[in-house]
């Protein structure tokens, strides 16, 4: 896959997230033009932990951050608390000298989703799923404003509101959904980038 091809979501999730992005991940295949980054508010020693659950909810390769290299297709890509990361001008993923995760969030949300809109602009996505907060409101303005999109879980379906809630309140996302609705657009959307892929159209 091409990385000018490459489409690149961010999975945003605080409270209750792990549950409703484990399930949406049950619903959606891997596709090899697509790169999921899964941030969910942790600390440091559920990271393990968080990686293990979602590898045996979902059929996509999951794994931390590997740093000195870009972000790949046909995987899951799941942050650490500890260890904030940038992507550098050639599309490389470096560590943040000095400067750790913007707290009170680790990781952060928002330096995730900013980093992501900045580099991969229109090709860019960010869903925000249930959680505690306002993290993912700076990221989702900048996705948006760089042409890419906002899905939201819909606030009466979140264990936790008002991370949703608070994106909700920036802007009007292109998907309001529940989880399993989410998943079927989602699946419309990659299975839409496939065939554009395959027959060099432009989305």
């Amino acid at each position: 896959m091409s990385p000018v091809d490459l489409q690149v979501w961010v999975l945003a999730a605080s409270t209750g997230g792990i549950d409703a992005v484990a399930k949406f991940l049950s619903l959606v295949p891997c596709a090899q033009h697509v790169a999921l980054v899964y941030v969910q508010h942790l600390v440091e020693q559920q990271h393990g932990h968080l990686l293990n659950i979602i590898r045996r909810k979902c059929d996509w390769p999951v794994a931390g951050v590997n740093y000195g290299s870009p972000i790949k297709g046909g995987q899951v890509v799941i942050p650490s608390a500890d260890e904030r990361f940038d992507i550098g001008e050639d599309g490389l993923i470096g560590v943040t000298d000095g400067e750790g995760w913007k707290l009170p969030y680790r990781p952060n949300i928002d330096d995730v989703s900013l980093q992501i809109g900045q580099y991969y602009g229109e090709r860019a996505g960010i869903i925000i799923f249930t959680g505690m907060g306002n993290d993912g409101c700076r990221g989702s303005v900048e996705i948006t404003n760089r042409g890419g999109r906002v899905w939201i879980q819909a606030p009466e379906t979140c264990a936790a509101v008002s991370m949703p809630q608070a994106v909700l309140g920036r802007l009007t996302p292109d998907v309001l959904a529940g989880v399993e609705e989410l998943a079927e657009k989602f699946n419309r959307e990659i299975s839409r980038g496939q065939r554009l892929a395959a027959t060099g159209e432009k989305s």
